[in-house]
């Protein structure tokens, strides 16, 4: 109800208004009879009131608002609010399930991009219970996670945690920072002996470029030594970029890299040329550019090339599984982007 006027549907008539609508703000308008009106000009009748143009303008003002209003509050009745009861609540776990055909129970999902832990930047925090009760709640079997804050030890501590209650389910990637060096890699080494199976870097949040090969390239070695994956933010030139990932990869063809996210927005053209690059180079779905990219780049790259993730807690399932569906390839490629590709890339 808004504070200028309330919902009506029993009045055929109110205030004027013949569809019984809306209630708008009762408006004093001095009705003159009909006789007065017609032996009256409009410049006797200011003369006559005491009213002047200024005033005419004021009611004409006046009029105008309470015509923009009541289409606007047509247009929330009509549009906004049948939807509203759909807008997803605060909490990740509580979307309105109820509301939306759970066609992800016929398929098979591995999410490739999902976090747990505290982030300010969207004032959000997602515990692996939580995150527990997500996959259940969205049958996904297997996540690959990571923790992506300041506190890269705590990070990794809180992964560890994970992976130790959800041993079946949870696939560990270390949040590892190149620019600190040695301890970069003994972090890995540390991070290997908890269980983790892969790595998770993330150029901007830590502030290097990814295609610095005096940083990199020690913790590419190691990664390189324990096969292991590496999941990296994309999309924030000029930090990283699908193409920076292809450079690394060329130069590592024992390392299976991830775009995240394809490159974001305006990186998402290069991601085909990127993926041309080296076979070992693969993309990420999750909070992507357009479907219609992703398309382009699944038409040049193969489907082969591609994984699916949600970046929970900034994305969510919901979002994430139906532009995944509404894309323009079969059903086998789909199944293969939710779970086969992923399980390869894994080792699984």
């Amino acid at each position: 109800m808004s504070a200028f006027g309330k919902r009506n549907t029993n009045n055929p008539k109110i205030n004027g208004n013949p569809t019984g609508i809306f209630s708008p703000i009762p408006m004093p308008i001095h009705r003159a009879s009909t006789s007065e009106s017609s032996r009256t000009s409009p410049v006797a009748s200011r003369a006559k009131t005491g009213t002047d143009d200024g005033d005419d303008f004021a009611m004409f003002g006046f009029l105008c608002s309470q015509f923009v209003y009541n289409i606007k509050s047509s247009f929330d009745d009509v549009f906004i609010s049948p939807v509203r009861r759909f807008i997803p609540p605060t909490t990740i776990t509580d979307l309105p399930l109820n509301a939306i055909e759970p066609v992800w129970k016929d398929y098979q999902i591995f999410d490739s991009h999902a976090h747990i832990g505290n982030y300010y930047d969207i004032d959000a925090s997602f515990s692996a219970d939580e995150l527990a009760v997500h996959m259940s709640q969205y049958n996904i079997k297997r996540a690959a996670i990571s923790a992506v804050t300041k506190d890269i030890l705590n990070d990794n501590n809180l992964v560890a945690e994970a992976i130790r209650k959800f041993p079946e389910r949870i696939i560990g990637l270390a949040h590892i920072d190149p620019s600190t060096g040695i301890s970069a890699l003994k972090e890995i080494d540390r991070c290997l002996e908890m269980g983790f199976k892969g790595l998770k870097l993330h150029p901007v949040y830590d502030a290097y470029v990814i295609f610095d090969s005096r940083l990199l390239f020690p913790v590419l070695e190691k990664a390189a030594k324990n096969r292991l994956p590496i999941l990296i933010h994309t999309g924030t030139p000029p930090m990283s970029t699908p193409i920076h990932i292809g450079y690394l990869a060329q130069h590592f063809p024992e390392v299976n890299f991830i775009c995240g996210h394809m490159g974001l927005g305006d990186s998402s053209y290069e991601a085909p040329e990127a993926g041309e690059m080296a076979e070992n180079i693969y993309m990420d779905t999750s909070c992507a550019a357009a479907a219609g990219l992703i398309e382009r780049a699944i038409k040049r790259l193969g489907t082969g090339k591609f994984v699916w993730g949600t970046d929970v807690p900034y994305g969510n399932f919901v979002s994430e599984f139906f532009k995944l569906l509404s894309l323009r390839i079969s059903d086998e490629e789909k199944r293969a982007i939710l779970w086969e590709n992923p399980m390869k890339i894994y080792r699984m």
